[in-house]
């Protein structure tokens, strides 16, 4: 990753789940953690941001490049901009816990 090139502060909450009387997971009483890093994110597809163009899609399409993190996973929403972004693909690059490209969507509703 280029230095400096991680401008953008993302905000990552994750479900961390309670552990219901049958002792499965129970994401509905588990509690949240919310935390913030810096990346580098860019649209990739989708919805050309704010310049009036038709919409192609219903999905904006944005990849996150950004330092490895463990906490997180499929289960996190990321919030960019005030835009929830959903995980949709985490690639560790090179697999030496350096670098996450994280490909998300946000669904317009």
């Amino acid at each position: 990753m280029n230095a400096g090139a991680a401008r953008h502060r993302i905000t990552i909450n994750c479900k961390t789940p309670a552990e219901s009387a049958s002792g499965q997971d129970d994401f509905i009483g588990g509690t949240g953690t919310g935390f913030t890093r810096w990346a580098a994110v860019r649209s990739i597809k989708g919805k050309v941001d704010d310049d009036g163009m038709q919409q192609t899609e219903g999905k904006r399409y944005y990849k996150i490049n950004m330092r490895y993190d463990s906490n997180i996973d499929y289960g996190c929403v990321l919030t960019y901009r005030g835009r929830e972004l959903h995980i949709e693909r985490i690639d560790n690059v090179r697999e030496v816990n350096h670098e996450l490209h994280i490909y998300a969507f946000e669904v317009d509703l």
